[in-house]
């Protein structure tokens, strides 16, 4: 890693790029090109060691002559991290001789997305669960589900079957690559809440149906026994917690 540092170091002496701002271009791209994503250092052919094949290119031109890419009056001669954009040889020339294309704006954006990408597919290979517990909550809105569990007995939120649609429809098609989570404690969360749903879904069919403002009421003319309320009460509360806790954890180590 020492003899990288001093290579590029070295390769940089010419311009004078500050060691900071060599550790942030290569380190936020991955030591990839911004453009084609190729990997900037390539291993030699039967020994040891590898070849660089990078090179940090200015957006807004070093030199102040007119013909220089992007030249700005008073602008030129920026070494800074904010003005390098990491390229392979290749693209470096593209970038260059097509100014036209590759305006000021443009390779700044090109840069910011890949170094953007680059962080989120290392926190998904850091974090393999967030994948599919941005999925969860992509199809399937929790926050307002559990501010309609508060009347069970009175009312029930019409999309309440979504958690056992979400077991069915989501988390088993991606057994075993994605679920269960290699979070334990994901799943140690997830499991109550389907559990609960399970268990609150043939009172839901025995003493529900559908009203005409999108919920679900009890059905008037079939009395919920009171044994069975104290026990709807109970699971709609228990499963108002597990999802709580769920969307806490999710919110803090997920988001």
């Amino acid at each position: 890693m020492l003899l990288i540092f001093k290579l590029l170091l070295y390769d940089a002496m010419s311009r004078q790029v500050l060691p900071r701002d060599i550790k942030l271009l290569y380190g936020l791209s991955a030591a990839r090109c911004n453009i084609c994503e190729k990997v900037l250092f390539e291993p030699k052919i039967n020994e040891d060691g590898y070849v660089h094949i990078g090179q940090m290119a200015h957006n807004i031109a070093y030199s102040e002559h007119e013909s220089a890419p992007r030249a700005i009056d008073g602008l030129s001669g920026d070494n800074s991290y904010q003005n390098l954009i990491l390229l392979c040889a290749n693209d470096h020339i593209s970038v260059d001789q097509n100014t036209a294309l590759y305006t000021i704006e443009y390779i700044r954006t090109i840069k910011n997305n890949f170094e953007n990408s680059v962080r989120i597919r290392l926190n998904n290979a850091v974090r393999p669960d967030k994948s599919l517990v941005d999925l969860i909550h992509s199809n399937y809105n929790l926050q307002a589900l559990i501010y309609s569990l508060n009347f069970p007995l009175i009312l029930l939120p019409f999309n309440i079957g979504d958690i056992i649609d979400m077991e069915n429809f989501l988390l088993e098609p991606n057994r075993p690559t994605s679920y269960p989570f290699r979070d334990e404690r994901l799943n140690g969360l997830m499991l109550p809440i389907l559990e609960l749903a399970h268990q609150l879904s043939p009172y839901i069919i025995s003493y529900y149906s559908p009203s005409n403002v999108g919920d679900l009421r009890p059905i008037r003319e079939k009395q919920i026994p009171v044994n069975e309320q104290a026990a709807i009460t109970n699971i709609v509360q228990n499963l108002f917690q597990s999802i709580f806790n769920w969307l806490e954890y999710c919110r803090i180590n997920y988001s």
